[in-house]
């Protein structure tokens, strides 16, 4: 009877830990200064865990929507000498962001390399109301000129393609650390043990 709990406490605490993640960089409770309309990019860089990262979810604080917009997407690429290069996922979740508020965005099987630069890019279709007299509208991706940012595990924030010097995006990342195979092996035999003893 003690094994079966032991092996059961210890398979809920890895799903558990997988499935919650930790906040590693978040600028999200700064003082706003302005926003993007139509999208925007923010480089950040992932800390030194030897497997890599399961990326949990992305958070981005948005604005209320200018005008008209359509197909909010927030996408992963990797980097290419300090821009996003290739897409390396498409993240999940609301595609019409047209109110203030923190919307979250997600890809479960999507895995960052350790001490590697990273791009998180939204993009929308915008139209303007006025053209070419009136700019286009869109969905308003929110800014911030503090320095201060939630930052652990050796995550870093990079740069923000934000029109603006000193402004970054606001964001948040939430990832879970790859586990060592030796981690996966006991949790195997936990499993085992569990299942044996039903």
């Amino acid at each position: 009877m003690k094994w079966k709990f032991l092996a059961l406490l210890l398979a809920l605490s890895a799903l558990d830990s997988r499935s919650q993640g930790t906040i590693y960089l978040s600028n999200l409770g700064e003082a706003g200064a302005g926003f993007s309309v139509g999208g925007g990019s923010q480089s950040f860089v992932t800390g030194s865990v030897t497997n890599g990262y399961a990326l949990s979810s992305v958070t981005l604080l948005m604005g209320a929507m200018l005008d008209n917009a359509s197909n909010f997407t927030v996408s992963i690429f990797n980097d290419n000498a300090g821009s996003p290069g290739n897409l390396l996922g498409l993240l999940d979740g609301n595609s019409d962001p047209r109110t203030s508020g923190e919307y979250g965005y997600t890809n479960p099987g999507l895995i960052l390399a350790s001490s590697t630069t990273y791009w998180i890019v939204a993009t929308c279709d915008s139209s303007s109301p006025n053209p070419p007299i009136m700019p286009p509208g869109g969905y308003t991706w929110q800014e911030t000129l503090s320095q201060n940012i939630l930052t652990g595990g050796g995550w870093s924030a990079g740069i923000g393609n934000t029109g603006f010097i000193g402004a970054a995006f606001q964001f948040a990342v939430n990832a879970t650390p790859v586990p060592e195979p030796s981690t996966c092996a006991l949790l195997g035999v936990a499993a085992f043990l569990f299942l044996r003893r039903k």
